[in-house]
């Protein structure tokens, strides 16, 4: 696995732990500061997060034709 597919696997799998520790922190913090933390980093994070990973992979893709293309 290249270490751009490395990088791609990490932030994905550390997406869905975020997402798992969210949901049992959100439901016992229940003031503002969550409601502004939750706009300000959480769901810019879940917006930009499917461009992120589509890059990576379009990255992979080129970096593994110049692999093929140089042997």
């Amino acid at each position: 696995m290249s270490g751009i597919r490395q990088a791609r696997y990490r932030l994905q799998s550390g997406q869905s732990r975020l997402q798992d520790q969210w949901q049992a922190t959100s439901g016992r913090w229940h003031d503002l500061v969550r409601q502004r933390f939750e706009r300000a980093f959480l769901q810019e994070y879940e917006r930009v997060l499917p461009s992120a990973l589509k890059e990576t992979d379009r990255l992979a893709d080129v970096i593994d034709q110049a692999r093929r293309e140089v042997k």
